[in-house]
């Protein structure tokens, strides 16, 4: 989420002052090479890039086509409440075209509502997404009366993208755990209750419980940073074995969750006992520049969401499972809720 707040807040005026600035339809084809460019620097894989550029062309393409519609593509001193009335519908136009296809594509991947995920997202980032869409415009058309009078937008630009920055900081820090970046136990609650409200994704829903065994005995035996570091590679392994779509949490000091949504039971299965081999696997940390082997051996307990379940029920099903691996020897139980 910070990361789309960060790339938003600095591109968005200057996207929208382009099409002032190019004739015709060039600023379609200048703001989908500069994006297509930037996320290749950025190491952003192909198809996001090539994503981002076509939701970027297209929200311009919007802009400049009620711009053109309106005759009111050029900025001056002279334009009159008409032509200042089209300039904001065209801005408004951008700013609804890319929210909205950005988040019907998060929507339909996570299988959320499509309606509800796109109202959340333009209740959440309306504010300062608004003004900084008009303070692109703002800037150019500023700058055609006098140039020194353009630090004024400016410095709006520039309040207003920190302020921005500073509040999306605050909520990852509030949703996150510091050390391995997962969900925290609170934010994994949230998404496990909103999972489970719909009877349809409630039967389609299971929860991971892993507890790892004999962690107490590498921060006695190597000291609190490898056990730290053990965290963060557990977290790490279980990023890459689960689907996309789960939620993976630290809830304890050496307990992990995940949220599986829009599984099968034996779908289910099949992640679980991946999460268990992931972590069985031995990894090396390097510690006061020694090279230590530690494992990060686990019992995972797998409860499949009953009917009737809710999350107090799913994580005690969870935790009875996890605590059968660990008696019974076995990487992991199943149970249903």
């Amino acid at each position: 989420r910070l990361e789309q707040v960060r790339a938003t807040v600095s591109t968005t005026p200057f996207l929208a002052a382009l099409p002032f600035l190019l004739p015709g339809w060039t600023a379609v084809v200048w703001t989908a090479a500069i994006s297509l460019v930037g996320d290749r620097l950025n190491e952003r894989p192909w198809h996001k890039a090539g994503f981002n550029a076509g939701v970027i062309a297209l929200a311009v393409g919007a802009q400049t086509a009620v711009l053109r519609a309106g005759d009111a593509q050029q900025l001056s001193p002279s334009m009159d409440l008409r032509d200042v009335a089209i300039i904001l519908a065209a801005l408004l136009t951008l700013d609804t075209v890319n929210t909205v296809l950005v988040n019907v594509v998060v929507a339909l991947a996570t299988g959320e509502p499509v309606l509800a995920t796109v109202i959340a997202e333009a209740r959440y980032g309306a504010d300062p997404d608004g003004l900084l869409v008009v303070m692109g415009p703002v800037l150019v058309g500023v700058g055609l009366v006098h140039e020194a009078l353009v630090v004024l937008p400016l410095l709006v630009i520039v309040v207003t993208t920190r302020t921005t920055l500073q509040l999306a900081d605050r909520e990852q820090q509030s949703s996150t755990d510091p050390l391995t970046g997962l969900a925290n136990r609170r934010h994994f609650d949230d998404v496990a209750v909103e999972q489970l409200a719909s009877s349809a994704r409630r039967q389609r829903t299971a929860m991971l419980l892993i507890d790892l065994n004999d962690f107490k005995s590498v921060n006695d035996t190597h000291g609190h940073d490898a056990g730290d570091r053990l965290l963060v590679e557990v977290a790490t392994r279980l990023r890459a074995v689960v689907p996309a779509t789960a939620t993976c949490g630290r809830i304890g000091g050496d307990e992990f969750a995940v949220l599986l949504p829009d599984v099968d039971p034996p779908r289910a299965d099949v992640f679980a006992r991946a999460v268990a081999d992931a972590l069985a696997a031995p990894l090396t940390v390097e510690v006061d520049d020694m090279a230590i082997t530690l494992t990060a051996a686990s019992a995972v307990g797998l409860a499949l969401a009953g009917p009737r379940a809710g999350v107090s029920d799913l994580a005690r099903a969870a935790d009875r499972a996890m605590y059968a691996a660990k008696r019974e020897g076995v990487g992991v139980a199943v149970t249903t809720a």
